[in-house]
């Protein structure tokens, strides 16, 4: 009897952790296409942190640009991610 529970646990158990896998894969998948198409786009192979970067510049650029707060330093953090994000890809 106790082998049958044990064998029916390992059983439970792989089950969610193939069940994590396949989350894991589903969400890391529009990342890869990002990275896949920003290597496309810049035709050199691009990583999955300079894929990171670019989209964190991309946001941060267009709420720089079209911020409809008046708040200063709202703009000015936004001006300064852009930049962070920029220097980060330099590297």
């Amino acid at each position: 009897m106790k082998r049958e529970i044990s064998m029916a646990t390992a059983n439970s158990n792989s089950e969610s952790l193939e069940m994590v896998r396949n989350l894991k894969a589903w969400a890391t998948t529009p990342t890869k296409w990002l990275r896949k198409y920003y290597s496309a786009m810049l035709e050199e192979e691009v990583s999955s942190r300079q894929a990171s970067l670019l989209t964190q510049a991309q946001i941060a650029l267009f709420l720089s640009v079209f911020a409809t707060t008046n708040s200063f330093l709202l703009k000015a953090g936004f001006v300064a991610w852009l930049l962070v994000c920029v220097l980060g890809l330099k590297k």
